[in-house]
């Protein structure tokens, strides 16, 4: 009896011993798990502070970058009186070419003759797209307005920018736009005659595909490999 006593006493004391050895693992696992999730999530507000703060870098360097680039003709705007002027070196730094510079210029010019002293507000730009549909093609007029935008938020009034309108698309071609066979062979043949066989071979990829000019990058020498190209 003494044996048997003192043999359960010693069972019940080692898995008491147990026990608390599971329960001091299982707190010391808890702990360790707190700690590598506070770090974690510490690292990750770190990296995320440093993609920003790189970002923000970057983001001065292009712009520095896009300054430097801009060409002679337009930097002088830069100090210019007259805000369209500034506008030009606004649209030059931020990388836009010369011929959507002015373009956006002559359809800012267009607004302020019509707008002359009247307050600039949704009335007043309302008005100005009753006007442009009046006087221009839908597809000119979202051209136009475009222009508008890019203006309005130079000027820093961006609530004020204008919906653009909706133009249906023409599911078919006007067939005198189309370009016919003899056309397309001419062109073929006159890119191998200079020389400019890769013009050729883009030629014949567009004409034989029927993809659009922007699908063009997805046809490389994988897909020809693999004769499959996902656009």
């Amino acid at each position: 009896m003494r044996m048997g006593y003192a043999t359960e006493k010693s069972r019940i004391q080692e898995e008491c011993r147990t026990a608390e050895s599971r329960d001091q693992q299982e707190k010391e696992l808890r702990t360790a798990e707190s700690r590598d999730r506070q770090e974690r999530e510490l690292r990750t507000a770190e990296n995320r502070s440093q993609r920003e703060r790189y970002a923000a870098e970057l983001d001065a360097v292009r712009r520095r970058e896009r300054r430097e680039q801009v060409p002679e003709e337009y930097r002088a705007a830069r100090d210019s009186g007259d805000p369209v002027e500034r506008y030009k070196y606004y649209l030059a730094a931020r990388g836009r070419r010369k011929n959507t510079v002015e373009k956006y210029a002559r359809d800012v010019r267009t607004f302020l003759r019509f707008r002359q002293d009247r307050e600039l507000d949704h009335s007043c730009l309302d008005s100005y797209q009753v006007y442009l549909l009046n006087h221009y093609k839908p597809a000119s007029v979202n051209s136009m307005l475009v222009a508008l935008n890019q203006y309005l938020v130079f000027l820093g009034r961006a609530e004020c920018c204008v919906h653009l309108f909706r133009i249906q698309q023409a599911l078919f071609r006007d067939r005198s736009r189309e370009l016919t066979r003899e056309e397309y062979t001419r062109l073929v043949k006159q890119a191998e005659r200079d020389g400019k066989r890769r013009l050729s071979c883009i030629l014949q990829t567009l004409g034989s595909t029927g993809i659009r000019v922007s699908e063009l990058p997805y046809i490389t020498v994988e897909s020809l490999e693999q004769k499959t190209a996902s656009v």
